[in-house]
């Protein structure tokens, strides 16, 4: 069968699976088509690469520095921590142009080294910008935040931004406004 996946934005992939006669496949075929079955959307984006992301990119100079200074073992774990980050953020920024009211807001990821630290998590920094602060010319920043609570206000910018682009609109045959439905 077919195992082709197409991610779609950031947050879908659909699968493509084209049956075939089980019995024609070798238990080795058979093995992959389950894999691929149960692959979740981590799995297929990790797929995706990192230079993709505008995020990653404006991080990777640091990076390629931080490398040449860090175990290679700490390294690994820090690059997996930081590229679906990136991605995330990458969606922050895609989200604000999206909701009205938004638009002047930017989301960018830092990475902060400490070498008496064990967890990567704990190196990423998220800072969120105001790129037209009233009466000023520079970028001003309006929050920092641990990549945990990233996490936390990025779903409900998802949230927000399904309500822009889905109103709620009454269930027919109901009456009354969205929220009564």
């Amino acid at each position: 069968g077919n195992l082709d996946r197409i991610t779609m934005g950031f947050a879908m992939v659909v699968r493509v699976v084209i049956p075939t006669d089980p019995s024609a496949l070798s238990s080795e075929e058979q093995n992959a088509v389950l894999a691929a079955a149960t692959m979740d959307l981590s799995a297929c984006l990790s797929e995706v690469r990192p230079e993709e992301s505008e995020a990653f990119r404006d991080v990777k100079f640091y990076l390629d520095s931080l490398s040449s200074r860090i175990p290679s073992d700490k390294m690994q774990g820090l690059l997996a921590a930081v590229t679906p980050s990136c991605f995330q953020v990458d969606e922050a920024n895609a989200l604000t142009a999206l909701v009205k009211g938004w638009g002047d807001l930017k989301v960018e990821l830092e990475v902060i080294w400490d070498l008496f630290n064990c967890s990567a998590d704990d190196f990423i920094v998220i800072r969120v910008l105001s790129l037209r602060p009233v009466g000023s010319t520079r970028a001003a920043v309006l929050y920092y935040w641990s990549y945990a609570k990233f996490r936390q206000r990025l779903e409900l910018m998802r949230d927000a931004a399904n309500r822009r682009i889905a109103p709620c609109s009454p269930v027919p045959g109901t009456a009354g406004t969205p929220e009564e439905a």
